[in-house]
Formats: structure tokens, C-alpha cells, sequence
């Protein structure tokens, strides 16, 4: 099954369609998640220490299971054939 998100309208560039929400994890925690449940991990680099890398979790169904709110947004990031087109920009804080 295939899930993605379609638009309903013209989108331009620079807007805003959401936020990618998920727990962040290390390439190594990532790299454990086994390639079945793999599909909506976002690799980004950390703030404040563009070396590192971190790995979102934006699994929306996982979200769900956890009872956390869903992260629709993790729709836009999974692409079966091709990367995903899209620029993200991390305003939040250091961790």
C-alpha cells in the first residue's frame, strides 16, 4: 500500500504544509529499526552542530500507537520510487 499526501491546491514555493514530528534517535538507533518499519525516517542535522546527524522518527502510525497526536507530515516524507521533494528548516531549540 502506498500513502502519501496529495494537495488540494496550488502549493507555492516557500509555504509551509506542516511540521515533521517524531522522536529524534542516533544513526545507530536508526540503523536498528528493522527495513519493514523503516519508511518515514528523516535524517537532519542537529541544531547548533551541523556535523551531527540525527534521525526523525515521523512513523505516523507509530504516533498513533503511542498515543501522541498524528504526524500527517510524515506522509510527505515517504516516497516509494524517489527522494522527496522538500526543504525543511529546523527552528527549534538545541538539544
Amino acid at each position: 500500500m502506498h500513502r502519501g499526501l496529495v494537495a488540494h491546491r496550488r502549493i507555492k514555493k516557500g509555504d509551509i504544509l506542516g511540521e515533521y514530528r517524531g522522536p529524534a534517535l542516533t544513526l545507530a538507533e536508526a540503523d536498528a529499526i528493522p527495513k519493514d518499519q523503516a519508511h518515514y525516517l528523516l535524517t537532519a542535522q542537529r541544531v547548533g552542530n551541523p556535523r551531527e546527524q540525527l534521525v526523525i522518527d515521523g512513523d505516523p502510525d507509530r504516533a498513533c500507537a503511542e498515543g501522541t497526536r498524528p504526524n500527517v507530515m510524515g506522509f510527505a516524507n515517504f516516497v516509494a520510487h524517489r527522494h522527496a521533494n522538500a526543504q525543511f528548516s529546523d527552528e527549534g531549540q538545541s538539544s
